[in-house]
């Protein structure tokens, strides 16, 4: 009983919060929705990889993949790229290597885990971004603005 009264105290009590509960509720259902749409193709066949840049990030992840379990090696260096280039000296191809996501890569095959990879920096991402609001509530009105005054 108590728990039934404790739900009514939560309903909204005016036309105008009604209004308010049913577009919130509606709000999420269109961003979930949205986040679903994008994220979609991701879930269709799942032994193949993306298109388009997907391709160049792919031989990154692969490279280091490849050099520490083939060949119990830091993947240092990069033959296969333009007659061989420093792997480690470039921002995109072998932070692989002290990024989060390098276990699933070793642990997976490669198109699973791009795909662990692209939905979890998703949820990380939602995480990151609802723990940082909720940290900001309590915070003075001047530490939850992005801008400073002029003054």
């Amino acid at each position: 009983m108590a728990g039934r009264l404790n739900l009514r105290a939560r309903l909204p009590k005016s036309g105008l919060g009604w209004v308010f509960a049913v577009t919130t509720v509606l709000s999420w259902a269109v961003i979930l929705g949205m986040i679903g749409f994008v994220l979609a193709p991701t879930m269709g066949d799942r032994t193949t990889v993306g298109s388009h840049d997907w391709d160049q990030m792919e031989s990154h992840r692969y490279l280091v993949d490849k050099t520490i379990l083939v060949y119990h090696q830091f993947p240092f260096w990069n033959p296969y790229a333009c007659g061989g280039h420093p792997n480690w000296g470039g921002f995109e191809s072998g932070t692989t290597v002290v990024s989060p996501w390098l276990p699933f890569y070793l642990a997976m095959t490669l198109p699973h885990a791009m795909r662990v990879e692209v939905w979890g920096a998703r949820c990380s991402r939602r995480w990151a971004r609802g723990s940082s609001r909720r940290a900001s509530r309590g915070a003075p009105p001047c530490a939850r603005s992005s801008s400073s005054p002029s003054r």
